[in-house]
């Protein structure tokens, strides 16, 4: 940069900051776009296998959830969420089923010979 240095200095200065600023805006896109809709479905999420019939749209077919399933769940047919309460509980019950009780992670305790002295 010669005798100009403190302009080529304010240019890299400048663009390291205008580097830093677009990195936290990419961030941020990144982040809202992933809560907004690239996360599976909570069925998939929870291990729900959506029993119901398989709904027809012309090119292509997709998911239904049974009747049982709607009212465990509080949803519609497609898997959306009618009543966010009910939901919650239903989806706490069914994690707290698959939570192993024992500290061994639902293996078996190993068993020793009971010895009487």
């Amino acid at each position: 940069c010669g005798s100009r240095s403190r302009i080529c200095v304010a240019r890299v200065a400048f663009g390291a900051a205008v580097v830093r600023r677009m990195r936290g805006l990419l961030l941020s896109c990144a982040l809202i776009s992933f809560a907004h809709g690239l996360l599976p479905p909570w069925w998939i999420l929870n291990g729900v296998k959506p029993q119901g019939p398989p709904e027809d749209m012309g090119s292509y077919t997709i998911v239904t959830f049974s009747q049982e399933q709607q009212e465990r769940f509080a949803i519609d047919a497609h898997g959306e969420v009618k009543d966010k309460e009910k939901f919650q509980k239903a989806l706490t019950t069914l994690k707290e089923s698959k939570t192993p009780k024992s500290p061994r992670y639902g293996l078996k305790e190993p068993e020793y010979p009971h010895f009487q002295i």
